[in-house]
């Protein structure tokens, strides 16, 4: 039996378009700062047909003041909706693996992190919200980045020993998705430039073709 460490629960996603920026309280100078950013859709054609559409929409950062009060120390709120929709096939399996790339004083637009996930430890269909308040902290260095994942799913890997795997499986649905809101991005030991962005990869299969896609979400300042 699988268990999931950060609490999902089924819900349906919604799409809302977001036009507002700005400061969340007024008056301090550590006020929080709330950054909308803009959709992104990437569509890609599979050899039998099939069109697979990702995309991240929702998408803001809330840059807080970290408990940390260094220059070291960072602390960002993030929330957005990762989305796989197929069309003119019919998707048997796959995996889906959100999350964010950070990176100490790297150029993140140069960054495209090729490794793969993994979707043999849990079935899914339909769309998982994680719950607010999820956090993890990371520790980088300049130079370094490190990937932030959205799901920590904890299951057995194909010889059968306890692994923790950052995507969720599912099977037979030409539509499968995941949200989070408010989910914290703490980081540490970065005393330069720190930023980060929004990833989604899926992995889609059907009866004689695969694909793997990546959508991007723009590059923000962690603060």
């Amino acid at each position: 039996m699988m268990i999931i460490r950060k609490h999902f629960q089924a819900a349906c996603l919604t799409a809302a378009a977001i036009t507002a920026i700005g400061l969340l309280s007024t008056g301090a100078a550590d006020a929080d700062t709330f950054i909308p950013q803009p959709n992104t859709v990437v569509t890609q054609k599979l050899p039998d047909g099939t069109v697979i559409t990702v995309s991240l929409t929702n998408q803001s950062v809330d840059i807080n003041p970290s408990m940390g009060d260094t220059p070291v120390h960072r602390n960002t709120w993030v929330s957005a909706n990762a989305v796989m929709h197929a069309t003119n096939g019919k998707i048997l399996n796959g995996w889906i693996w959100p999350g964010y790339i950070v990176g100490c004083q790297v150029d993140i637009n140069a960054v495209s992190d090729a490794t793969t996930g993994s979707g043999t430890q849990t079935t899914a269909t339909g769309a998982m919200s994680a719950t607010s308040g999820s956090t993890a902290t990371l520790s980088l260095g300049p130079g370094q980045e490190q990937n932030f994942n959205i799901l920590d799913i904890e299951g057995a890997d194909p010889f059968g020993a306890d692994h923790n795997f950052p995507s969720n499986s599912y099977r037979n649905t030409n539509d499968v998705g995941v949200s989070w809101k408010d989910t914290t991005i703490a980081l540490t030991g970065c005393a330069g430039y720190a930023q980060a962005r929004a990833f989604v990869k899926i992995r889609a299969q059907t009866d004689t073709a695969v694909g793997q896609i990546v959508a991007w979400g723009p590059p923000f300042s962690l603060g």
